[in-house]
């Protein structure tokens, strides 16, 4: 997990590159955090901070965080977003399909960096690939490599017999067809 999280951070570091304003978010970039979970859930974050400062992005030197949580509410994620959308700030981290959903209705101009689970059935990108947009990111599940997994799976523990599955309807229910 922390070597993904370093790469999110050169990811992020090289969008403050590449954009028109880099020279003023060299002196200090504002990054907005739009999470789902509580403060404590986000013991992750740790290492998001350390890649940061691995790449020269220092909290209270030239880097500062506005950090909204849901606290579970996803249903409040959109009004956060607009929140950070609104604040000015540099660019927009989320994690998890609905914040990155809610961050991309909120701006079409601010980059969005998004941890998703499947952000292709999110829809929040056509393409892997090439995203397109303002969303870029990483994903850690692909719905077209599900009987890769299971096949996987099987292979590792040759004796399984049944195999659950946890999904929420509201998000997966292109599964339960």
């Amino acid at each position: 997990m922390k070597t993904g999280l370093f790469v999110l951070a050169v990811v992020m570091s090289a969008i403050f590159a590449a954009s028109g304003r880099a020279e003023d978010r060299a002196k200090h970039a504002r990054i907005g955090m739009l999470l789902p979970g509580s403060t404590a859930s986000s013991a992750y974050l740790k290492g998001l901070y350390q890649g940061l400062a691995d790449q020269g992005l220092v909290e209270g030197k030239n880097i500062s965080f506005d950090v909204r949580f849901a606290n579970g509410r996803i249903d409040q994620l959109p009004k956060l977003a607009a929140e950070l959308a609104g604040s000015g700030v540099d660019l927009i981290f989320t994690s998890g399909d609905q914040a990155g959903k809610a961050a991309k209705q909120a701006t079409s101009s601010i980059p969005i960096v998004a941890v998703t689970c499947d952000a292709l059935a999110a829809g929040l990108v056509t393409n892997l690939r090439r995203p397109g947009e303002n969303l870029t990111g990483v994903t850690c599940i692909n719905a077209d490599l599900d009987g890769k997994r299971v096949e996987l799976i099987r292979e590792i523990m040759p004796s399984i017999a049944k195999l659950g599955v946890v999904l929420n309807p509201a998000t997966n229910a292109r599964w339960l067809n």
